[in-house]
């Protein structure tokens, strides 16, 4: 099987990231931060150790700023739910997916919360002054994605965090597909991270880091954190003001494997994936009936093709049924890209490159797809 659905999840993982999970579950999973026994105080440290880590590969001056969600989705949800109040304003894009439309949806329609979206013009690019004419008396962010799920199109994320600094506005990043592959040199006042995409650990766990000069946004759940049982109201210490329940030990300790084997090659990682993407854009140039929506020169491992008007998951199907290759068709939850490049009706193909796919693989896929194009 070739797979080539990494934007969706890596599904091949590093050794060590196995290996760990493995070693955890067996011997550490006790309940951190709630009894006082050897097992939990070494659950307490395994969780420690990784917030250590993740802080030091995301830039977070401040350890306990560090919150692992349920995913990147969570992180996204608790950040705009929990910040945003009747009469503000927020500026985000078409290339959002709907873990922040969905959201800012559900806020305007229950809490008079204002947003405006920004598309991209013709070469996917949405200006800075697009961003800076979009800014109201009363905006108080900027959400964007930092590289897009579909097109693998890379926004300029030091650009608009200058423009926030410069105007005083919260710069939340979507880095469910950027974190891992894209070093992120700029200050983000939330960044919002999948763990089981380019980090390589397991699903189900995300990461949401917090500038020490960013408001905290409240809490979307509210219950047990090991410490002062007897107030009845939700602690405000970090990191437990966000992390009510019992944490994923195991999980969380998978994650600091991943993040140490991306830390040591992140830019091979990086070098490898365009290397590949851009072979894959090169090839379907050249397969007569394909369109191609991904830039020109790859930045990022994902590409999306259509092959002439032909259903995106019917495409996806004979890869997979036929040539035993993982893809993605359909809309991947970001129906505003799909507007703006006009796949409304057939949504888009999407091939997304990891660090275990090889070039052999690329041109078997490559030459699967030139055979779909003739034959339907």
């Amino acid at each position: 099987m070739i797979y080539l659905d990494n934007a969706a999840t890596t599904l091949r993982k590093p050794a060590e990231v196995y290996l760990r999970s493995n070693e955890v579950f067996r011997y550490y999973s006790a309940n951190a931060g709630r009894s006082g026994h050897k097992p939990a105080v070494e659950a307490a440290e395994i969780i420690y150790s990784a917030r250590c880590a993740a802080a030091e590969f995301l830039n977070i001056e401040k350890t306990e700023n560090v919150i692992f969600t349920f995913g990147c989705t969570d992180s996204l949800n608790l950040v705009i739910k929990g910040l945003f109040s009747e009469n503000d304003h927020v500026i985000t894009t078409a290339y959002e997916h709907n873990s922040v439309l969905r959201p800012l949806e559900y806020m305007k329609t229950n809490s008079g919360l204002d947003y405006t979206v920004l598309f991209p013009e013709d070469d996917g690019k949405i200006r800075i002054e697009s961003f800076e004419n979009a800014i109201q008396k009363n905006t108080k962010a900027i959400i964007v994605n930092f590289v897009s799920n579909v097109t693998g199109f890379v926004q300029n994320l030091k650009e608009i965090s200058e423009l926030c600094a410069k105007r005083n506005l919260l710069l939340i990043a979507d880095c469910a597909q950027g974190a891992g592959v894209q070093k992120i040199d700029c200050h983000v006042d939330y960044l919002c991270c999948a763990c089981h995409k380019g980090l390589y650990g397991p699903q189900g766990i995300g990461i949401l880091a917090i500038s020490p000069s960013a408001p905290l946004p409240t809490p979307l759940r509210f219950g047990g954190t090991g410490s002062k049982s007897f107030d009845l109201v939700q602690p405000k210490d970090m990191p437990e003001y966000l992390e009510s329940g019992t944490m994923s030990v195991q999980n969380i300790a998978s994650v600091e494997a991943g993040i140490r084997f991306v830390q040591a090659n992140r830019e091979k990682i990086y070098a490898h994936e365009t290397r590949l993407a851009n072979l894959l854009i090169n090839g379907l140039h050249s397969i007569k009936g394909v369109t191609v929506y991904s830039p020109s020169q790859a930045k990022s491992g994902v590409v999306a093709f259509n092959v002439r008007d032909i259903d995106s998951n019917v495409i996806s199907q004979v890869l997979d049924k036929q040539f035993c290759i993982s893809s993605r068709g359909g809309f991947h939850c970001a129906p505003l890209v799909h507007k703006f490049l006009n796949t409304q009706a057939q949504g888009a193909v999407r091939l997304s490159i990891g660090i275990f796919n090889t070039e052999k693989e690329i041109f078997t896929t490559l030459n699967a797809i030139e055979k779909i194009a003739k034959s339907l």
